[in-house]
């Protein structure tokens, strides 16, 4: 006996309501997350210098010139390397939505930001230091208006780079409305970790220095950890 035509109709499944599980990523997400990790380990071995004369200034630099290169260097691979895994990140979000696409160029401005910052601090600097380490006093008063200037240059680089990250990390977060439980939970990170990046500079001053970095960092990297973690279980 035949079932009356009509009688069984399709369930249309809403995807943006139920998600499925994605195929993990396992390449993205454990870049992600040992990347974060050495990131903080790279920015607690920043090298500082304590001087008050210019002399001693030029001296202490050098002398710790070869560690500024390895830290900066370091860190610029690691911002290159996660550039990657973002990307890898973007194109599984469906980079045509807008929000995720804009997340991604702010990544980038952010990470060339980056890199403009590592290269002056690790490279440029020790460059100039040993330029003028055994000069007269009238050189290497102009070594030391070159300093200021790079120091400068430093600042607007980081400040940007956090700026734009920041932004990204805002722009993906809210892109996890729609992805399921877990991922709205690390875009509810992702806000906080902006939030606490903003009060941190504020209450840190104008300054961003080789002792506040790493708390300026620290909620990033945290949050680059969650991200990592969801790629790897397919959440994302």
């Amino acid at each position: 006996m035949k079932a009356p035509t009509g009688c069984l109709r399709p369930i249309a499944v809403n995807q943006s309501i139920a998600p499925t599980r994605k195929a993990r990523d396992h390449t993205a997400g454990l870049i992600l997350i040992f990347s974060a990790l050495v990131s903080l380990i790279v920015l607690a071995h920043h090298p500082v210098i304590r001087a008050r004369e210019t002399g001693e200034l030029f001296a202490e630099m050098a002398k710790k010139a070869f560690a500024d290169r390895i830290v900066h260097g370091a860190l610029i691979m690691l911002v290159i390397v996660q550039l990657f895994a973002f990307c890898r990140f973007a194109r599984r979000q469906n980079i045509e939505r807008t929000p995720v696409l804009l997340g991604l160029i702010f990544y980038s401005l952010g990470t060339v930001a980056m890199i403009g910052a590592a290269l002056i601090d690790g490279f440029f600097l020790p460059e100039i230091t040993a330029s003028y380490l055994h000069t007269s006093q009238a050189s290497a008063d102009a070594g030391f208006a070159l300093l200021r200037f790079c120091s400068i240059a430093i600042q607007l680089f980081t400040k940007s780079s956090v700026i734009a990250i920041s932004m990204a990390i805002l722009l993906w977060s809210f892109s996890f409305v729609r992805a399921g439980r877990a991922s709205l939970l690390a875009g509810f990170i992702g806000v906080a970790a902006v939030l606490s990046q903003a009060y941190i500079l504020v209450l840190g001053g104008s300054i961003i220095t080789a002792h506040t970095i790493l708390f300026v960092a620290a909620p990033q990297m945290f949050w680059y950890i969650g991200v990592g973690l969801l790629l790897v279980g397919g959440e994302l």
